[in-house]
């Protein structure tokens, strides 16, 4: 398997003990994902350390209702955590969702940096919606991760003014 990743990066108007307070809450989690496929947490209690594992209830048209069990890979407070979805019992699939939190010199807020960016955090990218947010998700699972940048052209929707919009915004 190929190490490959897509990130992007948006800056939110909060510091980063409290982002990652929702991060590390898995009963939060639902409220990150506007795809509809987080539908709750097993796990009701904050995460905090390397190797807790959090139970997520997930639905998928093509899977119906199913549960992600998540082991946690790296936790810095208040700086970064990461975490390795796995089938529920069973074997992780090799990806691993990551946030970076960088608190920001000047004008407040902080920079968020995704590795691997769910449907939400792309809808933060300028130009990108629901639809072509599912879209570019749709296109890394049947296709794996994204080589380039310009890959980005192959998904449905994304024509030369998208790519304009968020190319200084997303990096592989």
């Amino acid at each position: 398997m190929t190490d490959k990743q897509l990130e992007a990066s948006r800056i939110v108007e909060a510091p980063p003990d409290k982002i990652f307070a929702l991060l590390t809450t898995p009963d939060r989690h639902p409220e990150l994902d506007a795809s509809g496929a987080v539908r709750g947490s097993r796990t009701h209690h904050p995460l905090s350390a390397v190797g807790d594992v959090f139970e997520m209830e997930m639905h998928g048209e093509d899977m119906g209702d199913y549960v992600v069990d998540n082991h946690v890979v790296t936790f810095e407070p208040d700086r970064e955590i990461a975490w390795a979805p796995a089938t529920h019992g069973g074997d992780r699939g090799g990806q691993v969702w990551t946030y970076r939190l960088e608190p920001r010199d000047s004008g407040g807020g902080t920079l968020v940096n995704i590795n691997t960016a769910s449907a939400t955090e792309l809808e933060t990218l300028s130009g990108v919606g629901e639809v072509i947010a599912a879209a570019i998700v749709d296109y890394r699972t049947q296709n794996g991760p994204f080589t380039s940048v310009d890959q980005l052209e192959d998904v449905s929707g994304i024509g030369p003014a998208t790519m304009e919009e968020i190319r200084d915004s997303v990096t592989v």
